[in-house]
């Protein structure tokens, strides 16, 4: 597994999403009473969609923040007094924010396939983690947790408190495939000088009426995105689902 993993990701197991994902997961499976073709739906899953998807949003944090620090390196070193000051400017900014949400969106997907598995669900699209904005009343992973482990069970409060930044993901990549509609298109702002002071890159929904967010506040999200996985199985290990 480990050689299958190195030539599939591309990434040492010296990678936290490797070692955490795959390695650990894998030592989980063995612990359950998990019928061994759902083990080995489990384990391919995670091989070939939740471990590549995370380590792209992986790949897409470690440059902007190898590129962020560069830019303000660069800033502060610039000769004092000039009469000119360049301004940081992280020229792939766009296309990387616009990539992390497709990649981030796309594992919450593929993580709906996890759910059903553990549990029988038939969860399908990444929404289904959150409740319903319409009218229509549907079970989503919220309510199933609830429901199903207890609102006080550290399974249930470890998916509360990740969804914020799961809702803002989902929001953000709709506000990129539907910029013409509700909720209007996603705002992303370059470094800016203003008033003599150096504004790092944000990005927000105007018509929604969000606060400006830097985009480390989300992009870090990749490390709460793999704690979604590893954390859950831990406390599923020899519990509840199919894995008992």
């Amino acid at each position: 597994m480990p050689f299958a993993a190195a030539k599939i990701l591309d990434h040492g197991t010296t990678n936290p999403i490797v070692a955490r994902l795959l390695l650990q997961t894998t030592d989980i499976m063995q612990s359950c009473n998990t019928m061994r073709d759902v083990q080995d739906e489990i384990l391919g899953l995670c091989m070939k969609s939740l471990a590549p998807g995370l380590l792209r949003c992986w790949d897409i944090r470690e440059r902007y923040e190898a590129e962020f620090q560069w830019q303000i390196e660069a800033y502060k070193n610039q000769l004092p007094h000039a009469q000119m000051i360049q301004a940081p400017w992280i020229t792939t900014l766009d296309q990387d924010c616009r990539n992390f949400l497709y990649e981030a969106k796309n594992f919450l997907r593929d993580l709906m396939q996890l759910f059903n598995l553990l549990y029988g669900t038939k969860f399908e699209d990444a929404s289904d983690y959150l409740p319903p904005k319409g009218k229509k009343p549907k079970t989503f992973v919220l309510s199933f947790a609830e429901q199903t482990f207890g609102p006080t069970d550290p399974r249930t409060i470890f998916l509360k408190k990740l969804a914020p930044d799961v809702d803002r993901i989902i929001t953000y990549r709709n506000s990129v495939e539907h910029p013409k509609g509700r909720l209007g298109p996603l705002e992303i702002r370059n470094f800016e000088l203003k008033d003599g002071k150096l504004i790092e890159p944000c990005w927000w929904r105007p018509k929604a009426r969000d606060p400006n967010k830097p985009v480390k506040y989300v992009v870090d999200a990749t490390d709460e995105l793999l704690r979604l996985i590893t954390e859950h199985a831990k406390q599923e290990a020899g519990k509840a689902g199919n894995c008992n």
